[in-house]
């Protein structure tokens, strides 16, 4: 599943070969996704004022989003989000907050040095024990176990122009887009 830059939702049908777009109402027309994830049949979206989202399945795609978020915490200036049962939700100054069921949990991040100033992207799954964040400004990725506490970074005069990366499931390889090229690294540092 992946998001187009004009919000239209694509998932790949692997029997075909082929992309097929999704429906996801959104409601205004005005507004815009920043991030998704898939958890368990339902999407949650980040739109660009904040709010998540979370969507149910539907026959074509995604039905009309509900707020996720039940006890008023501010999730301005999100850039992020990703889900294992668990919310985690990256703001861009940094600040990563954690909610289950839609309600704020104590989520206190561990030393980081240098501290994150201005990530991208974060990512779990309930496949993955580790919290990975992306951070271009700094070129590198750090990796949290799901209490906060920093397990590892990595970085590298290499990394410019960060864009996306991967994690496998076994969470021994880590992919990294910059520019132009694929860097794989091998993870002997986590588990």
């Amino acid at each position: 599943l992946f998001l187009e830059g004009d919000n239209r939702l694509f998932e790949l049908d692997t029997q075909n070969a082929a992309f097929q777009e999704k429906t996801l109402p959104l409601g205004s027309p005005s507004t815009r996704l920043k991030d998704i994830f898939l958890f368990n049949n339902r999407l949650y979206t980040l739109t660009s004022d904040g709010a998540i989202l979370r969507h149910d399945s539907a026959l074509s795609g995604y039905g009309r989003g509900s707020a996720w978020v039940k006890d008023g915490t501010d999730t301005k200036g999100a850039v992020s989000l990703a889900v294992d049962g668990t919310a985690f939700v990256l703001r861009g100054d940094g600040e990563i907050l954690k909610f289950t069921s839609g309600k704020k949990q104590n989520f206190n991040v561990g030393v980081i040095d240098p501290p994150l100033t201005a990530p991208t992207k974060i990512f779990t799954s309930s496949k993955h024990e580790y919290l990975y964040v992306l951070e271009p400004s700094n070129s590198r990725v750090v990796v949290l176990d799901k209490t906060g506490k920093m397990i590892v970074q990595y970085s590298s005069g290499a990394f410019h122009d960060l864009k996306d990366f991967a994690v496998s499931d076994d969470e021994k390889r880590l992919f990294l887009l910059a520019g132009n090229s694929i860097y794989g690294i091998l993870m002997n540092n986590v588990k």
